[in-house]
């Protein structure tokens, strides 16, 4: 109360000003300190103010840092300051997402309905060839219709990111989940295709699992060693794609899709809540995949 108090007399006299927040009295990175950081500094934040003193990592009333607590403070300042711009700026209503010119199949379902300033778009999806496609977002926003669009390639083929086959398939796991308990599928419909999709891209969930068996093991039994074949290959693309250059994967850079840069968290703090192009990450998640739905049991 008294951050928000000093917060309120600045802005009284039209000066900037800053007051202490974010310190603890627990000793540790504990449930306390937590708690204590997140109060005081959604305080300091919601009122105003220019600066915060002490804002990460400090306890025992300032007689003590922790490197840890600086970490887990980082974090929770960005989450204050995402909340923050969701009060300060208009979110988009009855969003709608469309990809036209390379057809699309598998996608996830499109739950978002409403988005925030900031706030990240993830689509998992599958294509069927390469080509130009052009994604569009219609929304509304104080009434008014809004179109989003930009251009960009479907590669023929891209190796440097295979981890994206697994992570479509436990997207597409989860919303077999979703349907199946509020019965849009059968039971059986859904735990069949859950379990091919499982054992296709060597995941666990709750009707798979994985065992260790020694080499000689897998041989007497006859098991196919996928997974450790997909290990090799998404390590293989780790280490090309930690000794290439930095690429910027935006693939709207050249026909942008907002007239805006997008928001960002200040580099002063919160580096956990940062924020992207949605479309931008929206064109990454679209995979290159077989022609046919591999979640049906031949």
């Amino acid at each position: 109360l008294l951050t928000a108090g000093c917060a309120q007399m600045h802005q009284f006299y039209g000066i900037p000003g800053g007051a202490a927040a974010g310190a603890s009295d627990s000793k540790l990175p504990d449930m306390q300190a937590g708690w204590e950081q997140m109060c005081s500094n959604v305080m300091a934040g919601l009122s105003g103010l220019n600066m915060v003193y002490e804002a990460a990592g400090m306890h025992a009333s300032l007689l003590g840092f922790c490197h840890e607590s600086l970490i887990l403070s980082d974090d929770i300042i960005g989450q204050i300051l995402l909340a923050k711009s969701k009060v300060l700026y208009e979110s988009m209503h009855d969003v709608e997402l469309s990809i036209d010119g390379v057809k699309t199949f598998d996608l996830s379902p499109m739950k978002f309905r409403k988005v925030y300033r900031g706030q990240q778009l993830v689509l998992f999806g599958r294509y069927g060839e390469s080509g130009k496609a052009v994604l569009k977002m219609k929304a509304r926003m104080t009434g008014e219709d809004r179109v989003y669009s930009t251009e960009f390639e479907f590669p023929e083929i891209d190796t440097l990111n295979p981890e994206l086959e697994r992570l479509w398939a436990m997207d597409t796991i989860e919303t077999l989940e979703w349907r199946k308990s509020i019965g849009a599928d059968s039971v059986e419909e859904s735990e069949s295709a859950i379990v091919d999709l499982a054992l296709q891209y060597q995941l666990v969930t709750d009707y798979t699992s994985m065992i260790v068996l020694s080499d000689e093991a897998f041989a007497r039994r006859g098991i196919d060693r996928r997974n450790r074949d997909r290990v090799e290959r998404e390590l293989q693309a780790q280490s090309q794609r930690s000794q290439a250059p930095v690429v910027n994967r935006q693939v709207d850079r050249s026909t942008p899709a907002f007239p805006q840069n997008a928001p960002r968290i200040p580099q002063s703090g919160g580096g956990g809540g940062g924020a992207v192009h949605p479309l931008a990450l929206l064109g990454l998640a679209l995979l290159l995949a077989a022609k046919r739905f591999v979640g049906k049991r031949k």
